[in-house]
């Protein structure tokens, strides 16, 4: 009887051991990978669409019409494109350029050519019947302007798109320097970022290590990594003279150990096995109780 629950506890052990150490390391890659982005105690305007759309901005009870001939019935919308500038792209001032948009039909039943086409601008409480070669003036003041676009081909079917553009200067660039992200390296080590603004000059920066406050700092950029062993998050923001922010997010291992020290060749995300680099104990030690038992489970059933 006795034999027989050491048995039980000889296989059952590794087992065990094994779930727990496979738990763990994917709790640890879990909560690592879903890192917050966001910047704390700062304002700022997000792309909204308008939300008290005008009846007009989209048409509706149309039916597709039916073909005399063969019963076929054209359920295929136009599409719109956009050329460029790219969505969600900046518009240096004054603005005043053209939006390019094309439109295409991909029903082989017909010839397209569309019957009508709608656009208007967030704020707007009307649409404007627009032309080939199908260009928009985009709006002159600063700030999130939103363009909806609608086509109708012959059968009655409805196309659309929405676009993002802001008028203003794009937000600073925040560049990693040195080490490389993702890196393990030593203690108060410095870090080296670079942040600039063509445009309308750095207004503001700000950085905070995890979940602590936001602090400021200025040129040259330098941040020493925390004086404790772990693993950090760096989050920078910068602003620009038009308040616009841009942000970055670094992950670095810290040691006390030159041996452990590793340079990333990459900027990924860091897996498990960058992290175990700081925290060797925790995954060494079920990795030596999985491989003993195996080998008491061995020799117990040889001896059988």
């Amino acid at each position: 009887m006795l034999n027989r629950m050491i048995s039980r506890m000889v296989i059952l052990f590794p087992v065990i051991t094994a779930s727990i150490f496979i738990v763990g390391a994917f709790a640890i890659k879990l909560s690592y990978s879903n890192f917050d982005m966001d910047v704390r105690d700062i304002s700022r305007s997000d792309l909204e669409s308008n939300s008290n759309e005008p009846e007009n901005y989209i048409l509706k009870g149309i039916v597709p019409n039916q073909d005399a001939c063969c019963g076929h019935v054209d359920k295929t919308p136009p599409v719109v494109t956009l050329v460029s500038p790219a969505n969600n792209s900046y518009i240096i001032p004054p603005g005043g350029v053209n939006i390019n948009l094309t439109i295409t039909d991909d029903n082989p039943m017909e010839d397209f050519l569309a019957e009508q086409v709608l656009f208007h601008w967030s704020g707007e409480q009307s649409n404007k019947t627009l032309s080939a070669p199908y260009d928009v003036l985009s709006p002159t003041d600063k700030g999130s302007h939103v363009l909806y676009v609608y086509t109708l081909d012959a059968a009655g079917n409805w196309g659309s798109v929405v676009c993002y553009f802001t008028v203003g200067f794009p937000p600073p660039f925040i560049k990693l320097i040195s080490p490389t992200n993702t890196s393990v390296i030593l203690l108060n080590t410095t870090i080296d970022l670079e942040i600039a603004d063509i445009y309308s000059g750095v207004n503001q920066s700000l950085f905070h290590w995890n979940d602590a406050t936001n602090v400021t700092f200025t040129a040259p950029y330098d941040i020493f990594l925390p004086n404790e062993i772990g693993t950090y998050r760096l989050y920078v923001y910068a602003q620009n003279g038009d308040g616009n922010w841009s942000k970055s997010m670094f992950v670095f291992g810290a040691t006390d150990d030159a041996s452990s020290v590793v340079i990333a060749t990459t900027t990924t995300e860091p897996t498990s096995t960058t992290l175990g680099r700081r925290t060797s104990g925790f995954l060494f030690i079920p990795m030596v109780f999985v491989f003993l038992g195996s080998i008491l489970f061995i020799k117990w059933k040889k001896r059988r």
